[in-house]
């Protein structure tokens, strides 16, 4: 079974452990963490979950999951992607975005740039089936068709503003 640390509401790591599946006690959170893998086109790699999944089968989504005991924000996020994507990322590419809260936990959003590391094949793994590369018009589009995962207004507006960041980035290269 999945074991979480637990979090006061301002993010401080308490003493207290929880397994995953059981209900959270009040006033206590986890910590989950996402990570946007962003090409040299400002292309999101997106990843469509396995249909086996409990949670969210067979929907596009963006790669993460829950910080296990023990990890933290940037441990969870390399663990995470390397267990569904394969992919081994480079402490120094990684860029903390920020953090959400919700009702359940707190949200750190990561980025890195997927050019270096991103193999030309991808072999699906027990979580993910397919990737592919979509710019966040494109994923914003998915959404709107329900074919991606409804994430709240809050990180669709840093999703915006990261697209802004991207573009002129990019238009200045």
């Amino acid at each position: 079974m999945e074991k979480w640390n637990l979090y006061d509401r301002e993010g401080n790591l308490t003493e207290r452990i929880h397994t995953r599946g059981q209900p959270l006690p009040e006033n206590y959170y986890h910590l989950v963490v996402h990570i946007w893998l962003i090409d040299s086109h400002g292309r999101h790699l997106i990843q469509k979950r396995a249909k086996s999944l409990k949670s969210q089968p067979g929907c596009w989504a963006f790669t993460g999951g829950s910080a296990i005991v023990g990890e933290s924000s940037l441990q969870a996020v390399r663990r995470e992607t390397m267990e569904e994507l394969n992919l081994k990322l480079p402490f120094k590419d990684l860029c903390f975005q920020t953090r959400l809260w919700r009702q359940s936990h707190f949200l750190d959003i990561w980025s890195s740039p997927i050019d270096a590391v991103f193999p030309k094949g991808f072999e699906p793994t027990t979580e993910v089936e397919a990737v592919t590369f979509k710019s966040t018009d494109e994923i914003l589009q998915m959404i709107d068709s329900q074919q991606f995962y409804s994430y709240p207004q809050d990180y669709l507006s840093l999703l915006h503003e990261k697209r802004k960041t991207i573009n002129h980035q990019t238009n200045n290269e």
